[in-house]
């Protein structure tokens, strides 16, 4: 099972804003570490010839049969992106049933019909509910409401481990913490499936990596499995994508001494390019959905959010984030690498884990300093 955290002078912790206040008293950076049992696993497998989309798939499915057996209950957290809907559209072809899909909607109050940011959730609907009860038992969908902000007015809330434990500041409730809550008790496994790997060229060799930004979500559930993150499926998905983009500087952002791959399609890749990407790398697409480029620091489920709170009349609400953004910033800015601010959000600096070096058959573990 994947597990991280973050360590500051050999302390360990789930929250990165507790992280954060040791680090300001011991004067010891804090880092984003992958525990060594992972890193093991990671490690032990061995590539005997290029991995392909069908080989990756037959993982996924072998996986999902493995926890099909084991456990009772299969609980698949599902948007109908990339990600999620190949593994259910792996399982519904495989005929591995799911016990329950898990949907939570971004759009809220009033808004919950926005076209705009529910439209790829309501094609996941639809998707899900013709699969009921021959493929997947059940639905467990959730629209937030008012109460569901609820947290805003708990002190310091976003320093407690059991109501945040990624990096991002959200502009809306935490999916993951609802499920924690409603699944504290599931006699199974909750499967999510959102994990990308980033690539990084340096001195000619390639490393793979994760970041707080991609694999801390899932942590607040106790019961989760990060599916993409296990660690056959994983390297076998890192030596796949490092064939795609090894010998093609346009797919990497330059820094210094070194190229990193962060998921940002070149510009001049057509939609049909990028799906052909994506299915190479056995990715399984429910539905196309051109979905709005606004800028900024928010992608535009967020940007959406924050405008309904606005137009909605829920400017209370609104208010208390924007403060929440503005004190954090305040408490944090004078230190360096921690937070930083477009003079109205504020976020964390995304941090890295351990570095894999890419090697002939396998993933090997050189740290943080390569």
């Amino acid at each position: 099972m994947f597990q991280s955290h973050y360590d500051v002078g050999g302390h360990k912790f789930a929250n990165i804003f507790q992280a954060f206040d040791r680090s300001i008293e011991t004067g010891q950076f804090c880092y984003y570490k992958i525990d060594q049992n992972w890193i093991d696993a990671v490690q032990s497998v061995k590539i005997n010839q290029q991995p392909t989309a069908k080989t990756i798939q037959d993982l996924c499915c072998e996986k999902l049969k493995t926890l099909r057996n084991k456990y009772k209950k299969l609980v698949l957290a599902y948007t109908g992106g990339t990600d999620s809907h190949t593994i259910l559209d792996l399982a519904i072809k495989n005929k591995i049933y799911i016990d329950e899909v898990f949907i939570s909607f971004p759009g809220i109050f009033d808004a919950e019909s926005d076209k705009v940011l529910n439209k790829e959730y309501n094609v996941a609907l639809e998707f899900v509910k013709k699969n009921v009860p021959g493929n997947i038992g059940k639905i467990k969908f959730y629209k937030w409401t008012i109460e569901d902000y609820k947290y805003l007015d708990v002190k310091d809330w976003w320093k407690n481990p059991e109501l945040y434990q990624h990096n991002r500041i959200k502009v809306q409730p935490c999916w993951a913490v609802f499920a924690s809550k409603y699944y504290k008790d599931l006699d199974g496994i909750f499967i999510t499936g959102h994990e990308k790997p980033g690539i990084r060229l340096k001195n000619r060799k390639f490393y793979f990596w994760t970041s707080d930004t991609k694999s801390t979500e899932h942590c607040i559930i106790k019961k989760s499995f990060p599916f993409f993150l296990d660690p056959d499926i994983a390297t076998n998905y890192v030596f796949k994508l490092k064939s795609l983009i090894q010998n093609d500087k346009k797919f990497f952002n330059k820094f210094d001494d070194r190229y990193d791959f962060f998921w940002q399609m070149p510009s001049n890749m057509s939609s049909k390019e990028i799906i052909d990407f994506y299915n190479q790398l056995g990715h399984i697409f429910l539905y196309i959905i051109k979905k709005p480029s606004w800028g900024g620091w928010h992608n535009y489920k967020n940007q959406g959010i924050l405008k309904n709170l606005e137009t909605l009349e829920h400017k209370d609400i609104l208010g208390k984030i924007l403060n929440l953004h503005k004190n954090i910033y305040q408490t944090y800015r004078l230190h360096p690498y921690l937070v930083q601010t477009d003079g109205k959000f504020t976020k964390t600096f995304e941090r890295y884990s351990q570095m894999f070096e890419i090697t002939d058959n396998s993933l090997i573990c050189r740290g943080h300093d390569v």
